[in-house]
């Protein structure tokens, strides 16, 4: 397992790069180069998360029934690539550029991360081993957001938005290939059998309050109470379980691919909260 926990965590590394550092600096580079309204940057990218957010129990849901979560991440590696390029490269019709390629963006993303969530609890059927590999994939994912955050500093382009759009480019370009190869390679298949979820079902367990306790759990220490940023009903929903449990907020063993996609779903919903908040200092 030691030499599977780098592999595994690799990827994450990788996946960083599409996060944070790239919408810091897409919305800026759409309304001050290509001369889009900053307020219709805003718009396209809420519908655009919105449909995605939609889109993420269905993509679990597939990937649990075709039993295989590595053609999923090999198909969205593609599509990350290409939407990645052609959404800095913006041609024609540029609003209608930007949310056709951030869909592709967002979807080759969660292609790629809902099975890659799902697989750290099928790796193994020990807890700890669980712990290590989740551990392994959040650490590197926060050496490659600030990776991606400093190099356009390093290279003294952090004022210039399309640059630094580029340089974020080449290291997914760089670092991407490498880390799906290293999992392809040394990252085995699925030894417990996937526990499938119908998919009406699925969908109503992610109104539900064990969700929201799910997304709590996917961060480190005492997760669910330190949601401040969160709606409020997510925080209530959350403390409402705890009020009535003593389990320690931690996830499920058998995390399926449709639980990674409800953690992704109330994710997704943050950030929803988030762009709502700030719709109206963009007008």
């Amino acid at each position: 397992m030691k030499i599977i926990y780098p592999a595994y965590g690799a990827l994450g590394f990788a996946l960083s790069v599409v996060g944070i550092p790239l919408f810091m600096y897409l919305p800026t580079f759409y309304a001050s180069d290509v001369g889009i309204n900053i307020a219709t940057v805003g718009i396209i990218l809420l519908v655009a998360r919105s449909l995605d957010m939609l889109l993420d129990p269905l993509i679990g849901h597939i990937s649990d029934h075709f039993g295989k979560r590595k053609p999923f991440m090999l198909a969205g590696s593609f599509a990350l690539l290409i939407g990645y390029y052609f959404l800095i490269h913006p041609s024609f019709f540029p609003e209608v550029w930007l949310f056709v390629f951030s869909m592709i963006v967002y979807i080759g993303w969660s292609l790629i991360s809902i099975p890659y969530m799902a697989l750290s609890s099928e790796i193994s059927s020990d807890y700890h081993e669980k712990t290590t590999l989740s551990s392994w994939r959040e650490a590197m994912a926060i050496a490659g957001m600030i990776s991606a955050l400093l190099i356009p500093y390093g290279l003294n382009i952090s004022d210039q938005h399309d640059a630094t759009l580029e340089s974020l480019y080449t290291l997914l370009l760089l670092s991407l290939p490498i880390a799906l190869l290293l999992l392809l390679w040394k990252v085995p298949e699925i030894k417990n059998p996937i526990q499938t979820t119908p998919f009406i079902q699925g969908i109503k367990t992610i109104f539900k309050s064990n969700a929201a306790v799910l997304v709590g759990a996917y961060f480190p220490k005492n997760g669910c109470k330190k949601f401040h940023y969160l709606p409020q009903i997510l925080r209530k929903r959350c403390k409402h379980f705890l009020n009535k449990s003593s389990t320690p907020c931690r996830p499920h063993p058998s995390m399926s691919s449709n639980t990674a996609a409800e953690m992704k779903y109330f994710w997704n919903l943050s950030h929803l909260h988030q762009t709502l908040m700030m719709l109206p200092l963009m007008v």
